[in-house]
């Protein structure tokens, strides 16, 4: 159910937020501000930008390019975050994975790039619908259950 994705309520929150930055500024505080735009802005940004690393890998790729686009120091370095980047979050992973006893589960995490494609999927949806349906909301469908209610001794 990975195409059910959808970041709007993400987006939404972020720019209902950020119509006055100068009052979410006052109102958080310099620190909380900032962790407010790495947290939320960040991970809508990072979805929005993380498929185009894969367009530029390919597009050098296709043309017999190296990998590194240029020679400049800038490249090598934006190269290495990405790869660090991945290779921490794999490791977190991994380590949740080993510290809940999952061993199976650390098969999975080759395709966390895989699900975070699925991420950047779900944030561009978001992005479309938020500008052709701004009022439009997908609601999880809830099926309807017994609830059996717990008796508290007399």
């Amino acid at each position: 159910m990975l195409f059910l994705l959808n970041l709007k309520g993400w987006l939404q929150t972020y720019l209902v937020h950020m119509r006055d930055p100068g009052r979410l500024w006052r109102d958080l505080g310099a620190w909380r501000f900032a962790g407010f735009q790495i947290t939320l802005g960040g991970m809508v940004l990072s979805a929005l930008v993380h498929p185009w690393i894969y367009v530029l890998l390919a597009v050098n790729l296709a043309t017999g390019q190296t990998l590194l686009p240029g020679d400049s120091g800038v490249a090598w370095m934006c190269w290495a975050v990405l790869a660090a980047g991945y290779a921490s979050a794999i490791a977190l992973a991994a380590l949740a994975v080993k510290r809940r006893g999952g061993s199976l589960l650390m098969r999975s995490l080759v395709w966390l790039p895989l699900y975070w494609l699925a991420i950047s999927l779900a944030a561009y949806r978001a992005l479309v619908e938020l500008v052709l349906r701004p009022h439009h909301w997908q609601k999880t469908p809830h099926s309807p259950r017994s609830v059996t209610l717990l008796r508290l001794p007399a």
